[in-house]
């Protein structure tokens, strides 16, 4: 595993096993379970799909850090000022 982040998770994932704790999903679900794979960690890779990890998407934040920086600059919510734009545009009649 060249990432450093993926490899990481992998080292949590096997702690988790190994102390018993919860499984926690992160945003390298597939590269850990491969890696485990290919290393002939099949157990511990078939814990994790049964955990549903193979499934979960990637998590992705609300926000990317240049979006939240601008929200706390201007004090205006992006999420608000969309929900307030669409609706402006669905009552619109030319």
């Amino acid at each position: 595993m060249d990432n450093d982040h993926a490899r990481r998770e992998k080292i949590n994932r096997l702690a988790e096993l190994r102390t018993g704790e919860t499984i926690t999903p992160g945003a390298h679900n597939r590269a850990v379970i491969k890696a485990l794979e290919a290393e002939g960690k099949t157990a511990q890779a078939q814990i994790l799909r049964d955990a549903g990890l193979w499934d979960i998407q990637k998590p992705q934040a609300r926000l990317k850090p240049q979006e939240r920086a601008q929200q706390e600059r201007t004090h205006v919510d992006k999420a608000g000022l969309a929900l307030i734009t669409f609706k402006g545009w669905k009552g619109y009649n030319p």
